[in-house]
């Protein structure tokens, strides 16, 4: 059953507009290719992704509307040297986004997985777009729903919120959670400047040894810190 946009657009005030579409390439292209056009807080979102692709250019798999594809983009209200902490803010929403819908509980592999029974369920792509003196912000993220099998190259890895919980869930339902989740993170995130008062709840749910400090970074073994290369 295809997206009742509606619905979304109704329950989501954060967003200032639902860019939908049946096919694209990949939302986060999407969202850069409208970026220039000084759009904020807008949802990118389509039923089939034929391009999408993870980080180091891995490509993701999106089974039509088994799945979700979707992207935020924003004009980060931060610095720019801090964006990487959105997608951190972006594992949080989605991790409590399908909580509240489905009743599932998942854990995070930093930065940017999202995994339930050992098994991929989610995948997050943050991504900067330079426009001009503009600079913006995509969140892309992908998400199994009802998915029953995937390809034989990514069956013992990926996983689907059916899967888990042995019953279909309502999409539009994951998408609302996850988008006014994301909101009010990134609102704490917007007046701290860093994660202070989030990361004990994101190293709640990491299961990436070290855990996280307030800028998203994560604490190795031996003390030192990795940051997220994606942005």
């Amino acid at each position: 059953m295809k997206y009742d946009i509606e619905k979304i657009k109704k329950n989501c005030p954060c967003l200032n507009g639902i860019r939908y579409m049946d096919a694209v390439d990949s939302t986060n292209k999407e969202a850069r290719r409208i970026a220039p056009d000084g759009e904020d807080n807008m949802l990118v979102i389509a039923e089939r992704q034929d391009g999408g692709r993870g980080r180091l250019g891995r490509s993701w798999h999106c089974a039509g509307e088994d799945a979700i594809a979707m992207s935020i983009l924003v004009k980060p209200q931060i610095d720019s040297e801090k964006v990487s902490m959105l997608t951190i803010i972006a594992a949080l929403a989605v991790s409590r986004g399908i909580a509240d819908a489905a009743g599932l509980d998942t854990s995070v592999k930093w930065p940017n997985d999202i995994k339930s029974d050992g098994r991929k369920i989610c995948g997050i792509l943050s991504e900067s777009v330079f426009s001009g003196s503009e600079f913006y912000s995509v969140i892309g993220i992908g998400i199994n729903v009802n998915n029953d099998c995937f390809p034989d190259d990514i069956s013992d890895i990926a996983g689907s919120v059916k899967q888990c919980t042995g019953k279909c869930v309502n999409r539009e339902d994951i998408v609302i959670e996850i988008i006014n989740r994301f909101y009010e993170y990134y609102e704490v995130l917007c007046r701290e400047g860093d994660l202070s008062s989030l990361m004990d709840e994101y190293n709640g749910k990491c299961i990436t040894e070290g855990g996280i400090n307030k800028y998203g970074e994560l604490i190795l073994a031996d003390g030192s810190l990795k940051r997220s290369g994606e942005v």
